[in-house]
């Protein structure tokens, strides 16, 4: 069984995610979960972790320097491992700020079952 989230924004233009998607899955015992988001809406978390972070580059979380970076779970190579105690707390940190609120409760909910049960998430970006 797959349990599916789907919260890419199409473009009214093509109709398709031309900006490109993240999708965070895991499995557990046997059944696949998957959660798929434009990048737009991730990237967007990140570009104001960035904003509001005041110190030096390297103090930044792990999480946000490998997305900044395209390395790490960030890397176009599919099948990443996330860190999802820093993820979720870069959800967490900007979610008031975000216009686009409906995604991150379900996204945190999301990692924080797989991470209840010991899963890994793996991050693949199209």
């Amino acid at each position: 069984m797959e349990q599916h989230y789907d919260f890419v924004r199409y473009c009214p233009v093509c109709e398709g995610p031309c900006t490109g998607s993240y999708t965070f899955k895991f499995t557990l015992n046997k059944d696949s979960y998957v959660f798929d988001i434009d990048s737009h809406s991730i990237d967007a978390i990140f570009e104001m972790q960035m904003e509001k972070h005041t110190g030096e580059y390297h103090d930044l979380p792990k999480t946000v320097r490998e997305w900044n970076e395209m390395t790490g779970w960030r890397d176009e190579d599919s099948g990443t491992y996330l860190d999802i105690d820093e993820f979720i707390k870069c959800l967490d940190s900007n979610e008031s700020d975000l216009n686009r609120k409906d995604f991150v409760a379900i996204l945190i909910r999301f990692l924080r079952f797989a991470k209840s049960n010991n899963e890994e998430i793996t991050v693949e970006l199209w």
